[in-house]
């Protein structure tokens, strides 16, 4: 029951991470919105507009990366000293590693999104 239950809950996380990533500017000068850039991936034809939509995917994959690295570090420490923590379930460990495993996935997913995009733009030259 409670795999079921975090399976529930990852895969929400899952639909949220989809939608998140996608608001993130791909340099600090571009500011887009979720909308703006939904619009951009539907209207997208040239190479130079899938490259910039592969440009953020990419940028939101290493911004993912880092947070499942810090999830990792956190759940280093919880290990080292299960002790200083309440033993209640879910324990800190459970949520660290859930959590990195949350932003594992979604990395995963948006440089699969990135290399779509990189292989969009190739075939539209």
């Amino acid at each position: 029951m409670r795999t079921l239950r975090t399976l529930i809950i990852a895969s929400a996380f899952v639909v949220v991470g989809l939608v998140s990533p996608v608001a993130q500017p791909a340099s600090q000068h571009e500011k887009l919105t979720k909308k703006e850039l939904t619009a951009l991936i539907a209207s997208a034809t040239t190479a130079a507009e899938h490259k910039r939509i592969a440009a953020i995917y990419r940028l939101e994959a290493q911004r993912l990366e880092a947070k499942r690295r810090e999830h990792e570090e956190e759940l280093a420490e919880y290990y080292k000293n299960q002790l200083r923590y309440p033993s209640k379930y879910p324990t800190m460990g459970d949520h660290c590693r859930s959590l990195s495993e949350y932003y594992k996935m979604a990395s995963q997913q948006a440089t699969t999104l990135a290399e779509m995009h990189e292989k969009l733009a190739q075939e539209s030259k």
